[in-house]
This record gives C-alpha cells, sequence and structure tokens, in this order.
C-alpha cells in the first residue's frame, strides 16, 4: 500500500573540527597537533619505487601568538623509518587557529626499501611547539612492500560475446566476437601473450596481443569474427577468456567468465506477423486503403526476399517487399491498397500473408487485422445551422437554440448525439462551457432533423459574448470534420445584481497558473455585528470559475470575501451525484482554505473576485490530483468513486493509502502528481476488491528489486502479492495520464518522484524499462508493471513509443482485475486467458509474458482453466419514461433474467454512481435526462456486468 520508494544509497561524511583559540597568554609559542594521516590511492601492495598519495590533517590546538612565517612549520612523512617527503604549509596559520597544507602529494616508495611490512606516519615539527607529545599520527593499515618481480602480472577482468543481431543469439557455423579487458599489475611491463575464448567447453579460438606496460589495461570491444563450430548444441552458454603468457608472474588470475549467458541455436529462418492494422474506418469500392503489418524474424538466421501481400477476402489489393531481416528483429510493412470496384457492402478485415527464403514455419505467415471497417454506402451526417435566440442573458436562464442536422451520406446512419457548448470563439470544443446534452435517433440519406432544445445556462458563466455551438457524435459515420457548427452571431452573458463571480487558481512554479476544479467557494460579508457572516455557498468548475448570487439584507457589510476550501461539494462533478474529496491536515483534521481580499459588496451589480492560491498554499496542488485522480477513473473506467479524505502532510512522513482511513501523503510529494495517482490507484484496487493478496507484514518495496529478498525477506506469495499490488497502481497513474498535456510531468510514458531536499527527481520510463530481464519476472514489480504497459501499448518492443493508446480505456486490463480480482500476474495470466484466451492477440499477449519472464508463461500452453463460465447479466432494455414527480420518476429497475450457465448461485449489484444497491430488483427515483444503470452478477469467481440507460423526459 505505501508509494513507490527508492533504492538509493547516500553517503555523507561529516568532518567536524572543534578549533580552540587561546590569545592573550603571556606564554609564547604554540601548540600543534598532528590530526590525521591518511594514504589517499588505497593501495595495499606497493614495490620500491612506487609513487603513493598522501595527505595529512594538522591544528592548531593552542596559539599564544600569531605565526608569520611559514617555514617555521615542516610536515614529514615516513614508511617506517623511512624518510618519504616534506612540505610546508601553503599560506602561514592564521588566527583561526588552522594549518594550511596542499590536499594531497605524490611521494615515491624508497628504492632502497626491502621488502616486508610498514607503517605510514606523519609528523609535524615547529621550533615554537612547546609539546611534541600529540606531532605524530599513522595511517591505518600498514602498507606491504614486495620484491620487485621479474615479469608483469596479467589479470583478466572482463569478458563479452558480441552478436551479429544486437542479442545474445548466435548460430551454429554462425558469426561470434568477443569483447575483453586485461590488466598488468607489476611495475614491469608484460611479454607478448594471447587470449583464448571458450563457448562453454567449446574451444571457438585465440587473439595474440603485444606487451602491455606497468599497471595500464589493455581493452577490445570487439575482436575480429570467429565461426561457432557446427558441433556446438543448441542451448545456454557462458563465455570463457583465458590469458596465456609464458612469463606471467601470476596465473590464478588468468581466467574469467562472463556475467551474462548466451543462446546457440541450430540455424533456420522463420517470419511471424505479429500485428496487422489498417488506417480508417469507412470505405467505398476503389478506395485507397492504408495497411500496415509487423514482422518478426523469430528464426535464428537472417530472414531474405521477404514479401507481404494483403488480401480482401481472396483478392490481392496490394503488396510490398522487405530488406534482410536479423534474428529477433522486428519491422514493419506498409502498402497503399486499392479496395476492388465490386465489392458488396459489409465489414471487412485485412488479411497479411508474408515469405520469405527458406521459411520453415507457415504457420505464423498469416493475420487478419484485429479491426473491421464498413466497405459500402456510408452515412455522414453535417450541421447545417446552428441559431440561438438572440439576445442578452444571465446565469441560470433558459436559451434556445435551433439545429439542423443532415445526412449528406449515401446509407442509414445510426442514432447520434448532440452535445451543445458556449465558447468565446468560433472553435467549438470539449474544452469550452458545456451545457446540455441530447440523443436523437437514425437520419435516412438525404434526411435532415431540425429541432429547438431549451437548456437552463450553469451559474458559472464569465460575463462575455458566447458563440452558441454544437457537436454532434454518431457511431460508423464517414466524416467527423462536419459535424461542428455554430451560430455566427453571439449571444450575450451578463450578471444580476448581487452577483460575484471569479476564477480561483494556484501558482505552480516554473508553469503557467492551474485551475483549481469543483471546489468548495464561499462568499462572506464583514458585517461588525455578526463578523464573516456567510451569505453565499457553491464550487468552481473544471476551469476554476465560480459564480453565485448573495444575499444582501439590513446587516450586509460594504466588504465581502470569498473563501475557497480543499474540499469538493455533492455534484460539481459534471453527471455526478456525490463528492470527490477533501485534504486535510493530518494532525487537526482541519480542511484547508484560502481567503480572497475584501471587496466591496456588489450591492445591484455584480463583482468580479478572482483567488490566485499562492504556492505556499500546497494543500491545492494535493487537492487537484485528487480531483485529476477522480476524473481519471470516471474518463477511463466510467466508475463514480466515493468520496475519499487525503490527509496532507502526513504525520507519518510517509505516503500511502490505507484503508477505511484515506490517503496519506508525505510533505515532499504535493508536487507529485504521479505518486499521489498511483495511492488513488490502490484505492481502486481495495474498492473493486482485486490486488489485495497477503503482502506480509512489511509491504515496504524498490523498484527493480527481486521482493522476495528485498527489503526483507518474504514467501513467494507474499512477494508475487506485492509486485501485482504494485504495479497495477503505477500503470494507472501513468496511462490515465498519457493524453494529458496540461499539467506539468504529464503526457509521457515516465514515473516521476520529486525529491524537493535534494532539488531532485528520481524518475524510471515504462517504455524503456520494458525490457529489465529480472528474472522470474512475477517478483519484481517493474516486470509485472511493464508487462502490463505493453499489452496497453500493444507492442512489446522497448522504445517503440507507439503511445498511441492502442487500449485507451485500459478497457481489457480493467475487465480481467474487475472481473477475475487476481492477487498477482499468475493470477491475471489466468484471468486474461479466461476473458481473451480464444482472440486472434492471444500469442502477442503470450510473447509480452515471457519476454517479461514469467516462469509460469514459459511453456506458452493456456493456464489449465476451471470447467467455469460467466454469469449473464440481463440489466433490461433501455427505456424513455414520462417525468412523473417533481424531481423526475420513480423507475423500477428488475435483473431477474440474469442466470449462471453452471446453475451455480449469483449475486446481484446495482450501481448508480458509486452508491450500491445489492438486490435483484430496485425502485429507483431518477432525475429528468438521461442516466446509465450498471448490473453486476457475479457467481463468487467471475463477475459480468450490463447497463441499461433510462430517460425521464420533462412533462408539464
Amino acid at each position: 500500500m505505501s508509494s513507490l520508494l527508492l533504492n538509493k544509497k547516500v553517503t555523507i561524511i561529516f568532518t567536524i573540527v572543534i578549533l580552540v583559540v587561546v590569545t592573550n597568554y603571556a606564554k609564547a609559542g604554540c601548540d600543534l597537533r598532528m590530526y590525521e594521516v591518511r594514504i589517499i590511492d588505497r593501495k595495499s601492495h606497493y614495490h620500491a619505487g612506487d609513487s603513493i598519495k598522501i595527505v595529512g590533517t594538522a591544528f592548531v590546538v593552542k596559539l599564544y601568538e600569531k605565526l608569520e612565517e611559514p617555514d617555521k612549520v615542516v610536515l614529514d612523512f615516513y614508511a617506517g623509518d623511512y624518510h618519504i617527503g616534506s612540505m610546508v604549509p601553503y599560506y602561514v596559520i592564521s588566527s583561526n587557529g588552522q594549518v594550511h597544507f596542499n590536499d594531497d602529494m605524490d611521494w615515491t616508495i624508497p628504492n632502497d626499501m626491502p621488502a616486508g611490512s610498514y607503517a605510514i606516519s606523519a609528523k609535524i615539527t615547529c621550533a615554537e611547539d612547546y609539546n611534541p607529545d600529540n606531532d605524530i599520527a599513522y595511517a591505518t593499515p600498514d602498507i606491504i612492500v614486495q620484491e620487485i618481480p621479474l615479469y608483469g602480472d596479467l589479470s583478466i577482468t572482463a569478458v563479452s560475446a558480441i552478436s551479429p543481431w544486437s542479442s545474445d543469439l548466435f548460430n551454429q557455423g554462425g558469426e561470434i566476437k568477443f569483447g575483453f579487458s586485461i590488466d598488468n599489475l607489476d611495475p614491469v611491463a608484460s611479454d607478448s601473450y594471447a587470449v583464448n575464448f571458450s563457448v562453454g567447453n567449446y574451444f571457438i579460438g585465440s587473439v595474440s596481443c603485444s606487451p602491455i606496460g606497468p599497471y595500464e589495461t589493455f581493452n577490445i570491444n570487439e575482436t575480429e569474427p570467429f565461426v561457432v563450430p557446427l558441433n556446438v548444441s543448441s542451448g545456454s552458454y557462458t563465455i570463457t577468456g583465458e590469458v596465456v603468457c609464458l612469463n606471467d608472474g601470476l596465473t590464478s588470475n588468468n581466467i574469467k567468465q562472463s556475467a551474462e549467458r548466451i543462446r546457440v541455436a541450430t540455424l533456420y529462418q522463420d517470419i511471424s506477423v505479429i500485428f496487422v492494422s489498417t488506417v480508417g474506418n469507412n470505405f467505398k469500392p476503389g478506395d485507397s486503403i492504408s495497411v500496415n503489418a509487423i514482422i518478426k524474424n523469430v528464426g535464428t538466421f537472417v530472414a531474405e526476399n521477404i514479401n507481404a501481400e494483403f488480401y480482401l477476402g481472396e483478392d490481392v489489393i496490394g503488396s510490398t517487399n522487405a530488406s534482410d531481416l536479423n534474428p529477433e528483429l522486428t519491422e514493419t510493412l506498409g502498402a497503399e491498397c486499392k479496395i476492388p470496384d465490386n465489392l458488396p457492402d459489409g465489414f471487412y478485415t485485412v488479411k497479411v500473408r508474408v515469405t520469405c527464403n527458406g521459411d520453415i514455419d507457415s504457420s505464423n505467415n498469416v493475420m487478419e487485422s484485429g479491426t473491421s471497417f464498413w466497405i459500402g454506402e456510408i452515412a455522414d451526417l453535417e450541421v447545417k445551422s446552428v441559431q440561438a435566440a438572440n439576445g442578452t442573458y444571465m446565469p441560470g436562464d433558459m436559451l434556445t437554440i435551433y439545429g439542423l442536422v443532415k445526412n449528406i451520406g449515401d446509407d442509414v446512419s445510426n442514432a447520434y448525439s448532440v452535445d451543445y457548448y458556449l465558447s468565446t470563439d468560433s472553435i467549438i470544443t470539449t474544452w469550452d462551457y458545456h451545457i446540455g446534452h441530447v440523443n436523437r435517433g437514425a437520419l435516412e440519406p438525404g434526411e435532415q432533423h431540425s429541432y429547438n432544445t431549451t437548456f437552463k445556462l450553469p451559474p458559472n458563466l464569465p460575463a462575455s459574448n458566447y458563440y452558441v455551438g454544437l457537436n454532434i457524435i454518431c457511431q460508423e459515420e464517414n466524416n467527423s470534420g462536419n459535424n461542428s457548427g455554430f451560430d455566427s452571431e453571439t449571444i450575450g452573458i451578463i450578471h444580476p445584481a448581487n452577483y460575484v463571480c471569479g476564477q480561483v487558481k494556484y501558482e505552480y512554479p516554473g508553469y503557467n497558473d492551474q485551475a483549481v476544479r469543483y471546489a468548495l467557494l464561499k462568499v462572506y460579508d464583514k458585517n461588525n455585528s455578526t463578523p464573516n457572516r456567510e451569505i453565499a455557498q457553491t464550487y468552481t468548475d473544471q476551469n476554476g470559475n465560480y459564480g453565485v448570487v448573495v444575499l444582501r439584507d439590513t446587516m450586509s457589510a460594504q466588504s465581502i470575501y470569498v473563501k475557497v476550501f480543499t474540499d469538493s461539494i455533492s455534484g460539481a462533478y459534471p453527471e455526478t451525484i456525490g463528492k470527490i474529496c477533501s485534504v486535510k491536515d493530518d494532525v487537526s483534521h482541519a480542511v484547508y482554505s484560502i481567503e480572497s481580499s475584501l471587496y466591496l459588496h456588489p450591492q445591484d451589480s455584480s463583482r468580479t473576485i478572482d483567488v490566485r492560491v499562492p504556492l505556499a498554499q500546497r494543500a491545492f496542488m494535493v487537492y487537484d490530483s485528487m480531483v485529476e485522480a477522480f476524473h481519471q477513473a470516471k474518463t477511463f473506467f466510467g466508475i463514480e468513486m466515493e468520496e475519499i479524505t487525503t490527509y496532507w502532510p502526513s504525520s507519518a512522513n510517509g505516503t500511502y493509502y490505507y484503508p477505511s482511513e484515506g490517503i496519506f501523503i508525505s510533505k515532499d510529494d504535493e508536487w507529485d502528481r504521479d505518486i499521489i495517482l498511483h495511492e488513488y490507484g490502490h484505492y481502486i484496487a481495495e474498492v473493486y476488491n482485486f490486488a489485495q493478496g497477503d503482502v506480509g507484514e512489511n509491504p515496504t518495496h524498490y523498484w527493480d528489486m527481486d521482493l522476495r529478498t528485498n527489503p526483507v525477506a518474504r514467501t513467494e506469495e507474499h512477494a508475487a502479492n506485492l509486485a501485482f499490488r504494485e504495479s497495477w497502481p503505477t500503470l494507472f497513474s501513468i496511462t490515465s495520464q498519457l493524453a494529458n498535456h496540461n499539467y506539468p510531468h504529464s503526457g509521457d510514458a515516465k514515473y516521476q518522484d520529486y525529491y524537493s531536499y535534494y532539488n531532485w527527481t528520481y524518475e524510471f520510463d515504462l517504455e524503456e524499462d520494458t525490457f529489465d530481464n529480472d528474472s522470474p519476472g512475477e517478483y519484481y514489480d517493474n516486470m509485472n508493471c511493464c508487462l502490463l504497459w505493453d499489452i496497453f501499448d500493444d507492442h512489446p518492443d522497448r522504445s517503440d513509443f507507439k503511445e498511441t493508446i492502442s487500449d485507451p480505456n485500459l478497457y481489457k486490463i480493467w475487465n480481467v482485475v474487475r472481473g477475475y480480482k487476481p492477487e498477482n500476474m499468475n493470477d491475471f495470466w489466468i484471468g486474461w486467458h479466461h476473458r481473451y484466451g480464444q482472440e486472434e492477440d492471444i500469442e502477442g499477449v503470450i510473447d509480452i509474458f515471457q519476454q517479461h519472464r514469467m516462469t509460469f508463461a514459459e511453456s506458452g500452453a493456456a493456464p489449465g482453466l476451471p470447467q467455469n463460465h460467466a454469469p449473464v447479466a440481463a440489466a433490461g432494455q433501455d427505456r424513455v419514461v414520462s417525468q412523473n414527480r417533481a424531481d423526475g420518476a420513480m423507475v423500477h429497475l428488475d435483473a431477474s433474467g440474469s442466470y449462471d450457465p453452471d446453475g451455480d448461485a449469483i449475486s446481484h449489484i446495482w450501481r448508480h454512481g458509486y452508491i450500491r444497491y445489492n438486490s435483484v430488483q430496485l425502485d429507483i427515483l431518477l432525475p429528468v435526462g438521461k442516466t446509465e444503470l450498471e448490473l453486476e452478477v457475479s457467481d463468487g469467481t467471475i463477475t459480468s456486468w450490463d447497463t441499461v440507460a433510462v430517460t425521464v423526459t420533462p412533462t408539464n
């Protein structure tokens, strides 16, 4: 449950010097102390004539008069009784009692020193030093002086193998190159030598090398190529390098094995198609269509003369050729193809067939695109006209809009929806002020819909002139470029008497100010008899705007102010019924707030009061991240999470989610939206009861660490549960923000953690880290998380930077975690096969599991699935009912049509937002407009869902 911790090693060395300066004594001279002597180059063995680097530190214990001349002080270094050097201060002893020498010096071991063990010492002398007892210090440990050898000592320190394929794969009879590093550890040059290389017990070859000078290193990054013998069996091997020198002083360090193993395989060519896609959804016979196929060489030898043909049915519609492709590499093949003129209307998929010379397996050479597209007559809805009743309006007024939509295509359209907006410019987007939504039926070719629709203007509209526009959304529609329209004449928004409005933003260093969204806002007056009297309450919208009519009576003061809280308000987020969150102090449990300056009461006019939250009020940054987490959960999964309390700064000085209590954010993490959304991901998992397995007593964890042993010992089950439990929230945090470029550090595949104390950001990239190759992968949260990322990204290659959000709502991953409630990645593997095991891309998913070193997926075989079938959820047909109460309509829902194919007992849960009803039948009051309710049916192992839309139409 804790947020990601970092595996950081920080060594801090403190040197504390206490200087005692004594003056005004009648006694002359000084007391110098030799404090420390150290050997800087940290060697333990030397030869006569070698260089040795030593540093000494001396202090003034007492100083009775200032020493003006540096030659009055000398520092001598000794090895045993052998004098090896002297130095004097580079400036005089200062009045603060410090002796300033050069930092370190290179000295020479005397040539006449015999072999043996010697203590290194330093002695400080001064003619006016009256206390010689503290003038000597010794270094530890002693040094060993050895006799100079006759020949150099060669040591091989590294050996590696280089594949022509930029991988660890090699072929029998194929090319192999080596890299190595040799050190001469002695003060005399070596003779010429050779380095022999072996793969396991198979000798490959050797290279001859020139002598190496004293204490020098010789590196070769890449030798000339050798040939892997044909008799080397297929398998995994260690590379061995051996130095052979006739006059080597020591042979025990002449052999080195590689840290990584290599693979040797039989030569064969095998091209596999791993992905096929098309650009576009609707086409007509004769149109051009762009088709792409990703192929991979899963063989062990270069694939040559690759050809790809693209089919619609049995018709070849295009082809392309590819250059040679090395083993384990991928390549994208694209072609512009022509749709045949005589194809009948219908949905089609493109198929690709790839061939190459010597391909040993043709079963993986054919694949169809995963999505279908329409060929034939196509509907095309166009906004022909938008007109609003011109004039001036106030927030809360009713606005009537006339719209005309026509099907200019040649096929009947689907039912479509219309969203209405007010915009300060003529470009209508979803970021404008949304004022309403309606659903419309299908349109025949050439038919048009014209209608008047009336909406209530929202209360938080700033005073301005607005364009009235609409945007239509229709499935399987030919051209979305003509789906928006606007009235060329603007309407005016003015404010009523006693109206207070404005915008609330918070400061973010180095970036534009950010909106404080959906926050509780109160207006107070400063009447002296009843100070701080609340005269209005409202909330900010998605842009931080607010507007409200304030109370005016005989008690009203001349001055008013607004106060904004780190607290949401029920129904503030569009189409929700509950609150989002509140951010409180962890000690007092009080909600944070910010007050504006004083302003005059608007009286019979309006007053604009903007609020800019200063950087010091960082609780608002935490609040906005919590709002973003709620927004992303709603956007990605269509779920409305219940209000959650967040405490900042955490009194425990940590960041974590604690069930039933809330989210706790440390002082340094208020900047870190990635981390805060990670903790919200834990909250989602707890509410929907997955990733809740036992992780042992210590949930602390490190990225890229084996959680069985780091930072504490755990069972394999605990480690696997913890790895999955931490990987899911990280995936939610990064993927949900991937398309969001409106906030610092969002819009990329990186998880970022900022440490304000060090002014340093730790980060890892799910795209780059996807192949860390830690094994077994099920015990590493980085391997778990990057596996989920690659399923989301739809492509397992490192740095493919697709980020096209091929699974834009994580819907497949969400369906598995929500429906099968996995505790670890093995459970997720089983759940995936339950849900998607029959789909064409299952082989690609299996490949992702294998590449992330999941041992349970090594065979590639589907897990042994229990004979249990998913229950069938039946929420009933969508309905339209008339309003029968002032506040909406009472509606009866019935899920008794749900059943389980195995006859298992099933449970029923109706969801309206975050409110849950445990019943088969439900009577519920719904407001005017369209409401979607979700039915969840479970047999205790597998969960299924169905939704029903109920539209309540207004009556008089």
